[in-house]
């Protein structure tokens, strides 16, 4: 049966205590979840059935735009990116 919450965290405190069985809800907010404030409570299951790719979004013509997506494209070929990605989105480690 499904069971609507106002915040994520009624999800979190339902999850504990074993009222519910699984959350389905953002991937990236979920395992930052399990590796923190969950961790050794929670597991995290399965595949993502519906990926969805982020953005940063500026007003036309900003003078923010090029410096920004200069930075991003450093910390992705640097593997800084890969390292951060991994350190709060990662599955999490027991």
């Amino acid at each position: 049966a499904f069971t609507g919450v106002e915040a994520i965290e009624d999800a979190y405190d339902l999850l504990e205590r074993s009222i519910v069985d699984v959350i389905v809800y953002d991937a990236p907010v979920l395992i930052h979840y399990a590796n923190g404030e969950g961790l050794g409570k929670v597991e995290i299951t399965g595949d993502i059935f519906e990926p969805q790719q982020y953005g940063i979004a500026f007003p036309s013509q900003s003078v923010h735009r090029e410096p920004i997506n200069r930075a991003l494209l450093e910390v992705m070929e640097d593997g800084t990116y890969d390292r951060i990605y991994d350190r709060w989105f990662s599955a999490p480690q027991e």
